[in-house]
């Protein structure tokens, strides 16, 4: 399924998309913050379903639909705003609408509106042209030449244990005071929420003229508590049924849980050196992104019939676990100063070696107490003013 999202706020396109994957997961989003763009793709590739806003800073959304109505397709057609006027209404429903869906958006609530739209709009064509015929089941093929060609493609990670936080996050939304800081400590150790909130609040920081925000609690205050709460609940559902492989949902949990080690262990050397430790915890929680990705594409081929093993997932997790991370890095636009932090978590550059990526490497080389690594520990913690 193709979906199509003009929304300019960065925030709400996020949301949508964690939406769509919770109803549908292999769903495809493309997502427009200008309705030239969108119309541009529209041309070049249809949609399956659209979701347009009604104000954009180009031009009206409305010329889009515009462009739909007077083509030979019939997608889903969704209007989102602020405030459903009536001349809004009736001008959409000239143009085929028929859902509108009003902002500020529940999570909850926009799954089942979507869920409920999506089945209407399925069950319209079967109604029309009969049974609509099912896609054959690809070829799962090898899981090195699946991870090549997702390579190449659109790189989603999501949570494996979504279900099991989401009871947390509607407690924590019925709340009336949540501060930015408790919720950053509350989710230490989650890559996928963390990469979100970051990409969205760098996003609208951008567009701001603003300067990048490097930690959690800095990305949660430039959305919003509340903001911040619901695109985490949409990222719970779609990460409820995710796993194919129990292998899959134990490896995750062992990168969520080094992840959460490194950050307390780098917190606690900023905490003795008086270094803010935001931006450090950030990258420490995000520095096993790209082996997380590894598994989320590996759990798609496993839904396509691939048989997985230990032996075979180390071997991918080795091969494309740093490619996956700089792919990754890349396409959540993480800033690079944080980029360079999780770098600092393998290696320390050549040259210039400010003294957070220094506490990183520290941080990284007790964590993991690797083989041969007793001498270069010394040497760093001598050179940080470690050393006893």
């Amino acid at each position: 399924m193709n979906v199509l999202v003009l929304e300019d706020d960065p925030w709400l396109s996020e949301l949508l998309v964690e939406v769509l994957k919770s109803i549908e997961p292999e769903v495809h989003v493309h997502c427009f913050d200008r309705t030239a763009q969108a119309m541009d793709y529209w041309s070049d590739h249809g949609a399956d379903m659209i979701l347009c806003d009604w104000v954009l800073p180009d031009m009206s959304g409305v010329e889009l639909l515009r462009q739909v109505h007077a083509s030979d397709h019939a997608p889903a057609l969704v209007v989102i705003t602020a405030k459903a006027e009536r001349e809004l209404v009736l001008t959409s429903r000239k143009l085929g609408v028929r859902h509108f869906i009003t902002k500020p958006f529940d999570a909850r609530e926009l799954q089942r509106r979507l869920s409920e739209i999506i089945k209407s709009h399925q069950q319209g064509e079967a109604d029309g042209d009969g049974e609509p015929a099912q896609p054959e089941l690809p070829q799962a093929g090898s899981l090195s030449s699946f991870l090549e060609h997702t390579l190449q493609g659109e790189l989603a990670v999501s949570l494996f244990d979504g279900a099991e936080q989401l009871e947390e996050l509607l407690g924590l939304q019925a709340q009336d005071e949540v501060s930015p800081a408790e919720l950053a400590r509350r989710w230490v150790g989650q890559p996928v929420i963390s990469a979100k909130l970051l990409t969205v609040a760098n996003s609208q920081a951008l567009r701001s003229g603003g300067g990048p925000l490097l930690s959690l609690q800095e990305a949660i205050m430039s959305i919003g508590v509340q903001n911040s709460i619901s695109l985490s609940i949409a990222i719970c559902m779609a990460g409820a049924r995710l796993a194919h492989s129990p292998l899959l949902r134990e490896r995750a949990r062992e990168m969520e849980y080094k992840g959460e080690h490194l950050a307390a262990q780098v917190a606690a050397l900023a905490r003795g050196h008086n270094v803010n430790a935001g931006g450090l915890i950030a990258a420490a929680v995000l520095h096993r992104a790209g082996e997380l990705a590894v598994l989320h594409a590996t759990n798609r081929w496993c839904g396509q019939g691939g048989e997985l093993d230990s032996v075979l997932l180390d071997e991918a997790l080795k091969v494309f676990g740093p490619r996956f991370g700089n792919a990754v890095k890349v396409r959540w636009r993480i800033p690079f100063g944080l980029r360079a932090l999780i770098g600092a978590v393998y290696v320390l550059p050549q040259g210039v070696v400010t003294r957070e990526m220094l506490l990183m490497r520290i941080a990284s080389l007790q964590s993991e107490e690797e083989e041969g690594s007793q001498r270069e520990l010394e040497r760093l913690k001598s050179r940080a003013g470690l050393s006893a």
